[in-house]
Parts: structure tokens; C-alpha cells; sequence
């Protein structure tokens, strides 16, 4: 499914569109629910599945909530509904996962491996053809205009940079487990570092570096002094990667300290996605504007945000979730984390697995990475989320209670 990313992308209205992954979840759904029907079960654990429906009649109790109270028109409902629709069928995923990938974990183990290593090809191809999304007038389509910066099909540095992350803390923790082929996913791991590297993306250098840090600390930590100076050499040696994270401490001296140096662009438009998240959560503390109703509210805040993709999420996950449902819809979703993630804690404190530490690690990254953007809520990055977390639950005796 991320293999396709954003082409052949069916617009709809309001820069709205529907995405192969889309329909191909439909379809997924569909299937499912008809074995549902033929008396097949969908066992997972309670807890997970209550706190996940728990918060979804919760997101949508806040959309129907706001409706009135923020004079909504037909269209801009429509637009609510269509945003939690989508939403919603990327939760039912998750039980479906947990179902079908136990019957095959080590396929679709290399499976997600093995996606992850198309997307970053399609990348240097996209590099090699199609350098500027400037030149090809994507701006008009909704894209941000980059330049020399490895996007692959998802068109986006930030999001398709924390997915090489993920995929090379993966394949490491693969190097460390399978002695057969340990070399092929060191070399996979390197791969996809240096199509991260080429995306030129802080956030992701962040995120993925937090990940790797905490995979080496615990199983080789010879592997953290390897990678600092590999992080030196990048900024030392690529100017514009140079030039990046310059950008990024001059932006944090400004925000935190008196100085007279100034922000970039990218970092001041978060700037402001931020000041405009925390005053929706200010105004409605405890339901939020309603899920998902920023594209609308965004749009009367901003108004370049009309030709935007960018619309429908704050540039932070935690801020999306306080103003589209509030501190009760927030407390819920991190419930089902908590859940999820407790599995995974047990799996590599209690049994030493590789891959829950990586999954763990993963989580971590992917938290400091979604202060800057809105990975948790990223569709295209979500199917592969949740196959991470199912199997390592598919390989362990897990409480279902």
C-alpha cells in the first residue's frame, strides 16, 4: 500500500481525494466483514479494542457536538464527516492486522521491509527525473514546492523520511536477530539512512536518530559512536544538510532566547500551526472543535490554507488530538497506546525480543517526530504502524483480557 503514495490520487472536492490505500482498505474492510458474517473471529484484546471504540464514538460525538455551535455549512460538515470517515476505516484496520499477520509473521515481516525499500527506490528515481516540484508547478495542486529533496511518491520530505527511519531501525533490529542474513539487512539499514539523509528533513533526522539511539543502547552500543560520527560527517561534509540543521538551532534560539536571529519559514508557518492549534484547545478544553473539523476552522484562520493539503492537522499530533477532542478524546487515544505499547514492554523486559525494543524505540522517534508534524494522524505511514505493533503481539502469548 505506501508503495503508491499519492499518485493516482483521485481528487475530490476542497483539495480532498481519495488514495489507492483508501480503496484498498475498503476492500480489506469488506472482505473481513463478511467472514465476520460467516462466523469467523476477530479476537484482540479488550482492552485495546474498548479504548479504541471508545475514543472513536468519542471523536465523533465531538463532531456532531460542534456542528451548530460552529455554524457549519453543508459542505464544511461534509467535510468533517469525510475526514473521521477515513479516520475510522484506518482503526478498523488494526484488528483485521491482528488476525491476518499471525497466520504469517515472518512473511509479512519482510513484507513491511520490503515496502519500505520500493518507496525509498522510487525516491532516487524521483530525485534523478523529477528534482523540483517547483518546475512541475505542484504548489498549484496543493504540494509545497520543494527542491532537490528526495520525496518518492508520498510528496512529502517530513513523512516519507521518518518512514526510512522506521524501516532502517527495523532491518537493524533484523541484523541483530537473523545471523543468516544479517549483512542484507545491515545493507537494507544503510540503504534507507541514506534516502533519509537525501530528504533533508530536521524532523526526521530527529526522530529516526532517537530511534536508532535507543536500538544501539541497548543492543550495541558501539553502534551510537558509529552513528554520531556518521551524523557528523553528514553535516560536516553535504552543505545542505548543513544548512538545515543551522536553520533549526538559529529557529530554536529565536523561539527560547533572546536574540536577534530569526526563525526560518518552515519553522515560523509551525510557529503559527501551533498558536492556532492551542487556541482551538483554549477555546473547547475539554470536547475540542470536533474531529475533524480543522480543515474548515484552519481555513478561516489562514486563508492560504484553502489551496493547502496541509489543512486538516496542526503541525503536532499531541495539538491536533487537544483541539479536535479535547483533554477527555486525548486521555483516550493515549489509553489505547498505552495498551498497545504495554505488550511490547513485557515482550522485550520479560523475553529479551529485538523487535519489541524496536517497536518500542520506533514509538519514541515517532513521539518527538509528531512535535513537529502530524505523523499519528498521516494515512498513508498508518497501515504500516499497525503492522509494526501486531507482530511482534502475533510472536508472544499476549493477554487478551
Amino acid at each position: 500500500m505506501p508503495i503508491f503514495g499519492q499518485l493516482l490520487r483521485l481528487p475530490l472536492v476542497d483539495r480532498m481525494g481519495l488514495m489507492p490505500s483508501d480503496l484498498l482498505i475498503v476492500l480489506i474492510l469488506g472482505g473481513a466483514f463478511l467472514q465476520f458474517l460467516q462466523g469467523k473471529s476477530y479476537k484482540i484484546p479488550r482492552s485495546i479494542l474498548y479504548s479504541g471504540l471508545i475514543f472513536a464514538l468519542w471523536a465523533l460525538w465531538t463532531l456532531l457536538f460542534n456542528v451548530w455551535d460552529l455554524s457549519l455549512s453543508r459542505g464544511e460538515l461534509f467535510t468533517g464527516f469525510a475526514y473521521y470517515g477515513r479516520h475510522l476505516l484506518y482503526l478498523l484496520l488494526w484488528p483485521v492486522l491482528w488476525v491476518e499477520i499471525r497466520k504469517k509473521p515472518e512473511f509479512y515481516q519482510k513484507y513491511l521491509l520490503i515496502m519500505v525499500l520500493i518507496v525509498a527506490i522510487l525516491g532516487f528515481v524521483q530525485l534523478k527525473f523529477f528534482p523540483s516540484f517547483k518546475d512541475l508547478r505542484m504548489n498549484e495542486l496543493g504540494w509545497d514546492p520543494h527542491e532537490g529533496r528526495l520525496l518518492s511518491t508520498w510528496f512529502d520530505p517530513n513523512y516519507v523520511g521518518i518512514y526510512f527511519g522506521v524501516g532502517a531501525t527495523l532491518a537493524l533490529s533484523q541484523f541483530f536477530d537473523d545471523q543468516k542474513y544479517r549483512y542484507y539487512y545491515l545493507g537494507m539499514a544503510v540503504f534507507l539512512l541514506l534516502a533519509l539523509g537525501l530528504t533533508y528533513s530536521r524532523s526526521a533526522y530527529l526522530g529516526s536518530f532517537i530511534m536508532l539511539g535507543i536500538l544501539a543502547f541497548f543492543k550495541e552500543r558501539k553502534l551510537l559512536l558509529i552513528g554520531g560520527m556518521a551524523v557528523l560527517l553528514l553535516v560536516a561534509g553535504v552543505p545542505r544538510a548543513r544548512e538545515r540543521v543551522l536553520d533549526a538551532v538559529e529557529s530554536a534560539q529565536a523561539l527560547f532566547t533572546q536574540t536577534t536571529k530569526t526563525m526560518d519559514p518552515t519553522s515560523r508557518l509551525r510557529v503559527q500551526s501551533w498558536q492556532v492549534g492551542w487556541k482551538f484547545f483554549q477555546e473547547k478544553p475539554l470536547t475540542g472543535i470536533g474531529f475533524n473539523n480543522l480543515k474548515t476552522l484552519q481555513k478561516r484562520e489562514w486563508t492560504f490554507m484553502t489551496n493547502s493539503h496541509a489543512a486538516s492537522g496542526i503541525d503536532a499530533s499531541l495539538l491536533t488530538l487537544l483541539a479536535t477532542t479535547g483533554i477527555i478524546g486525548t486521555v483516550l487515544a493515549l489509553l489505547t497506546w498505552f495498551f498497545i505499547l504495554k505488550t511490547h514492554w513485557h515482550a522485550y523486559f520479560q523475553q529479551k525480543n529485538t523487535w519489541s525494543l524496536a517497536v518500542l524505540a520506533i514509538f519514541a522517534g515517532l513521539v518527538v517526530h509528531s512535535c513537529f508534524v502530524n505523523t499519528f494522524f498521516f494515512t498513508l505511514f498508518l497501515p504500516s504502524l499497525w503492522a509494526i505493533t501486531v507482530l511482534d503481539n502475533n510472536r508472544h502469548k499476549v493477554d487478551t483480557k
